[in-house]
């Protein structure tokens, strides 16, 4: 099995590090220059999303532990590699007739830079690429689908995710069927702690659309 990871923005994974004090915060990549994403971060991505679905009631505790573990008591059955560009061992292999190229530097490949105006300069990778991750489930049928409801509700990954960065679409897919069903919650599962009260002000006058479809007319 596989998790495929499709950046819907750029996104930046932050290892750390900074470059020539030109580049506050960098993405991870691998000697060749080749970014990646590592498996600790997708993890916690869909651990993150785990917990959301028990806090709001659609998985127990026991279901939550079962595939992730406790602390000092059960591991955690989910395993993934890092996860790598598509047709990464034939990349590799392309980058190695230009080793004496300025090409193949580990801060030229596949990345860009964010905003020239930015007080902080952001290495980014670009919008589009797609990762795969391979992944390894020794659990029961129960466990694996919670595993599949969390990877599909990991919408956001990296830093600076409200400033428009690390947009993704994560699937769970196999063999033998095209892809995971994407997470789906019946009516009576949901409850009033998953009800958000809202209030609409108006600040100027509105006409709601009439059943009719008469814009001059307005409902109630």
């Amino acid at each position: 099995m596989k998790i495929t990871i499709k950046l819907l923005s750029d996104l930046c994974t932050c290892s750390g590090e900074t470059y020539n004090s030109v580049v506050d915060m960098d993405v991870v990549y691998d000697e060749n220059g080749i970014p990646y994403i590592p498996a600790k971060r997708i993890k916690g991505c869909i651990r993150e999303a785990a917990l959301e679905m028990k806090e709001m009631g659609f998985i127990s505790e026991a279901q939550y532990e079962s595939v992730f573990g406790k602390e000092g008591n059960t591991k955690s059955k989910l395993i993934l590699s890092s996860a790598y560009i598509q047709d990464y061992e034939n990349i590799v292999e392309s980058l190695k007739y230009f080793h004496k190229n300025e090409l193949v530097s580990q801060q030229n490949v596949e990345t860009g830079v964010a905003d020239e105006n930015s007080l902080r300069t952001i290495r980014v990778v670009n919008k589009g690429l797609v990762f795969e991750a391979e992944c390894e489930l020794k659990m029961n049928e129960a466990d694996r689908k919670v595993v599949e409801q969390a990877v599909s509700l990991v919408k956001h990954m990296g830093v600076s995710r409200t400033r428009g960065l690390g947009l993704v679409e994560m699937k769970l897919e196999d063999g033998k069927k095209k892809k995971a069903e994407h997470v789906l919650f019946k009516k009576d599962q949901l409850s009033d702690k998953n009800k958000i009260g809202y209030k609409i002000h108006l600040k100027s006058p509105m006409i709601c659309k009439s059943a009719k479809g008469n814009q001059a007319d307005t409902e109630n």
